[in-house]
């Protein structure tokens, strides 16, 4: 009953995957146009360039989507990869890092995009982080995590 559960729940999180995925190509394709406050001296730059580019996002979702997914798959299915000392935790650490940077990088654009300046956008920024960091923590206190 316990793999019926977890299939299941496997399948709603694909459907969810695929549904941001749908909209953001529809969004994309509807010409949305931002707010005047975009930010300026990004146009030079591959970095931003890369950050205004919705194709960029699709894609650095999906591959974070599929690095959790393969580590999901990997930590269920009792397959050891021979990984040397602490490297195990290096690697988590790593992969928090990513993630935690992707929603810094991902929250900051938008804001900028949305026309906060950029004090405004580094505040919305570092609420939306320091949230995720406290419930992370509440969940760890729960014992959730």
């Amino acid at each position: 009953m316990a793999q019926v559960t977890q299939l299941a729940g496997s399948v709603v999180l694909g459907i969810l995957v695929v549904a941001i995925v749908i909209l953001t190509a529809r969004w994309r394709t509807r010409g949305y146009a931002p707010d005047s406050g975009t930010e300026q001296g990004t146009e030079g730059s591959l970095l931003g360039r890369a950050a205004s580019n919705e194709t960029v996002w699709i894609v650095a979702f999906l591959a974070l989507v599929g690095v959790a997914l393969g580590g999901a798959v990997f930590y269920v299915s009792g397959a050891s990869v021979p990984i040397p000392g602490g490297a195990g935790l290096v690697l988590a650490a790593l992969l928090g890092t990513i993630v935690l940077a992707y929603l810094f990088w991902g929250v900051y654009h938008s804001s900028r995009y949305k026309g906060l300046h950029r004090p405004a956008a580094l505040a919305v920024t570092a609420w939306t982080v320091g949230m995720a960091v406290v419930a992370l923590v509440v969940l760890r206190l729960v014992g959730v995590v």
